[in-house]
This record gives structure tokens, C-alpha cells and sequence, in this order.
């Protein structure tokens, strides 16, 4: 949003987020009967703390300071970083299908970003560094979801996440509301409680109501809408490689779900 830095504008939009969430997470947390300790609450600290205020911030940098349809690719490579952690974190092998999906999704990535060319774009590195902690703040909820619930974690985590981006926007003397106006703050609510909100309310519901391979679905549509979008209110132009690489990333992905569901055994 113009006129709001990336770090005040990541506060603000998961203020808000945290704000909508929490109301669904705490009749959760009554209807389950969810004890919570204090040393939950730390791990929902420090969780919030890799997902809001690193990762997050990096990203908005990223769609800052390079092409929106670019980062969006790049953050969509995820699963390739999750399955990284997940196998020295977890200790969980990749089988055929996963391990050809990881070596597409390597050469993908290296493509979209073309670092060996003049004009690189050193802020697409920042994406490069948010989707790699997203991918390890993901694989550490793991537990976490298991005992509480994706609500319930991600309403925590976000909202503890957020307390502590506070603080640290305090310690660096940073403007938390300067910079909105009338005609940004409704942006700035839509980003807050839908993007930053609802949509995780509505996500996980779906996921309840309907399948994994449904969610899976829908994670794989998000970066091609994106950039459709980036092309037609942005004019960002899309090149031949991109679109290249941009497809080995999304099959690159897919096979690496598909992998990990077992569906097809090689």
C-alpha cells in the first residue's frame, strides 16, 4: 500500500488478521476444551515470530522492491522447502515421485530467479529467504496442529506473532499508524480481515468440509491467479522463460503432493 512501509503494513494487516481470528479460535478452544500452558504460548511466540515478523516481512519486501508475479511463483515453491525440512527435521524420505518433484522444483526456482544474467533483481532473494522460513515455520507447526488444531494454531501463532512484531516496531522507533489515509485504510481492512483473517477461517473450514487433494487444489491455483491478476492491474509482462519456469514449479509441486498422499507408488 503506498505511503506504509513493509513492516508497519505486516503489523497492521495481522493486527487486524489476529483480530478476526480469534474470536473463531477461542470458541474452538472452549468446545474442545483445549488446555493451554505457558510453554505453549512461547512456542506460539516464537512460531509467530519466524511467520509474521521474518517471513512475512521479507515477503512484503519481495512485492515491494520486484515483480509481483514473480515472488508469488517464488513463494509458491514451498512444498520443495517443506519436504527439505521435513526430511532433516523429521526425518520423513522422499519417495520417487517426491524426490523427481524436488528436482523439478529446483530447476524451476533457478530459472524464475535467472541469477547469471545482468539486471538481477537482488530483492528477489528476499522471497527466496521468506519461503524458506514459512517452509520451516510450517514444518514445526506440524506438531503443534496436531495437538490444537489449524485454527487454533495459526489464530495463536499469528495473534503472538503479531505482539512481538509490535514490540519490535517499538524498539525500532518505527511509525505504526502514520501514512494511513481514507484513501488507503480500506485496503488496508481488506488485507487485515479477509487476506489476513477470513481467509483462513474459510480455508480450513473447506479443508474440513471437503479433502486434503480440495486444499491441495486450491494452494496451486493461488500463484496463476495471482499473476493473472498482476497482468491485467499491474501490466506486469510475463517472458517465455518465466512462463517456463513458472510451470516446472507448479508440476514440480504437484508431484511432490501427490507423492507425499501416497496416491501413486513407483
Amino acid at each position: 500500500i503506498r505511503g506504509i512501509e513493509a513492516i508497519q503494513l505486516n503489523l497492521l494487516r495481522f493486527l487486524i488478521g489476529s483480530t478476526v481470528l480469534l474470536p473463531f479460535a477461542i470458541w474452538e478452544i472452549r468446545n474442545k476444551k483445549i488446555v493451554l500452558r505457558t510453554r505453549d504460548f512461547i512456542s506460539f511466540a516464537v512460531l509467530g515470530f519466524m511467520f509474521v515478523s521474518v517471513s512475512m516481512v521479507l515477503y512484503q519486501i519481495a512485492l515491494a522492491k520486484s515483480s509481483a508475479s514473480l515472488t508469488v511463483f517464488i513463494f509458491s515453491s514451498s512444498p520443495l522447502f517443506i519436504m527439505i525440512f521435513a526430511f532433516l527435521l523429521r526425518r520423513e524420505r522422499p519417495n520417487t515421485l517426491i524426490t523427481f518433484g524436488m528436482v523439478t522444483g529446483i530447476f524451476g526456482l533457478t530459472l524464475i530467479l535467472n541469477p547469471f544474467v545482468s539486471g538481477f533483481n537482488v530483492y528477489s532473494l528476499y522471497g527466496v529467504a521468506a519461503v524458506i522460513i514459512f517452509s520451516l515455520y510450517t514444518v514445526l507447526m506440524r506438531g503443534i496442529t496436531e495437538q490444537f488444531g489449524n485454527l487454533v494454531a495459526t489464530a495463536l501463532s499469528i495473534a503472538c506473532g503479531s505482539v512481538t512484531l509490535f514490540f519490535y516496531v517499538l524498539y525500532l522507533g518505527l511509525p505504526i499508524f502514520s501514512g494511513i489515509t481514507w484513501g488507503n485504510i480500506l485496503l488496508l481492512f481488506y488485507l487485515g480481515a479477509f487476506a489476513s483473517g477470513l481467509t483462513y477461517v474459510t480455508y480450513y473450514k473447506g479443508m474440513n468440509l471437503t479433502s486434503t487433494n480440495t486444499g491441495s487444489v486450491v494452494f496451486f491455483l493461488k500463484p496463476v491467479i495471482s499473476t493473472i491478476l498482476a497482468v491485467l492491474f499491474l501490466g506486469e509482462k510475463l517472458t517465455g522463460m518465466f512462463v517456463i519456469a513458472a510451470a516446472l514449479i507448479l508440476i514440480g509441486s504437484i508431484f511432490m503432493v501427490i507423492g507425499k498422499m501416497g496416491k501413486i507408488k513407483i
